[in-house]
């Protein structure tokens, strides 16, 4: 269910699967270990991120002049953890490169130009160019983040065995579970006291999914990630869209989706089956 880190424009995406560098776009700009030219426009001189830190930051990407995507207009940062350099594209992606030189509070501008670039896409020319302006918010050493993923892993076990139990009582119904007029049916465990989760913020859950019959077919808990995800954009199946927006930052829930607003006729193979109500153990971490 997690989505690409760095890939989030279609644009972007087939420039770095055609093999793309930098370029110069910027007379002013220093150029960047993989040809990309950047302007540094604050400095602050503290310590950079290293691979397998979490990084807060904000993004704006243009081409030319053209607006195609704002993180502070979506007034929501992106909180991604950094990947090895050998798993991400060669060369890598521009704000990915840019991160690692980045500290907190740090802002700059890069550029990728694309006359280099062979096989353009049709709505795209060698004259164009993309350009990134970044703010890193915060970093998190990767010792924090492990530490964290640690602990989530260490609880997978006791969400099993508690969902368990709450299928339990769904089906033999000393539960009861309040209904939607979609058919979506979910029981609150905590109401939790932060933010109420609204479409178009993007929120940070913990989750494990379940069959009635109680296998587990996937779970963030395993992972040592919460899953993010701008709530009603349509990222997710829509039984997820509905009951998370039923949420604030803290709670914790259990949603009965059935196959209408999960994965319907088709399933998804191999681990859901056609028609299949899927139950899913919730916690609401943030809304961004």
């Amino acid at each position: 269910m997690r989505n690409s880190l760095f890939f989030l424009l279609l644009l972007s995406a087939l420039i770095y699967s055609c093999g793309g560098t930098g370029g110069s776009a910027m007379n002013n700009g220093t150029k960047s270990e993989s040809g990309y030219l950047y302007t540094h426009h604050i400095k602050n001189g503290g310590k950079t991120p290293v691979e397998g830190d979490e990084v807060t930051y904000n993004e704006m990407v243009y081409l030319n002049d053209s607006l195609l995507y704002s993180t502070w207009n979506l007034g929501s940062a992106k909180t991604v953890v950094l990947p090895k350099k050998e798993s991400v594209a060669k060369p890598p992606p521009p704000n990915y490169e840019m991160l690692l030189i980045m500290s907190e509070g740090d802002s700059v501008t890069v550029t990728q130009t694309l006359d280099s670039i062979p096989n353009l896409p049709p709505q795209l020319k060698p004259t164009d160019k993309f350009h990134y302006q970044m703010a890193l918010v915060s970093i998190r050493d990767k010792a924090a983040v492990d530490a964290e993923a640690d602990k989530m892993k260490a609880r997978e076990g006791e969400v099993a065995t508690a969902t368990s139990a709450v299928i339990d009582g769904y089906q033999n119904k000393s539960l009861k579970a309040k209904t939607l007029p979609s058919g979506l049916k979910y029981i609150i465990h905590d109401e939790g006291t932060g933010k109420q989760a609204v479409a178009g913020k993007t929120v940070s859950v913990n989750y494990s999914g379940f069959l009635l019959d109680k296998s587990n077919f996937d779970n963030s808990f395993k992972r040592g990630r919460t899953f993010d995800f701008p709530l009603g954009a349509g990222r997710v199946i829509k039984g997820w869209d509905e009951g998370i927006a039923l949420l604030k930052e803290g709670a914790k829930a259990t949603l009965f989706i059935p196959s209408d607003l999960g994965y319907g006729e088709r399933g998804s193979p191999p681990n859901i089956p056609p028609n299949s109500e899927l139950v899913f153990y919730v916690e609401l971490v943030k809304v961004n």
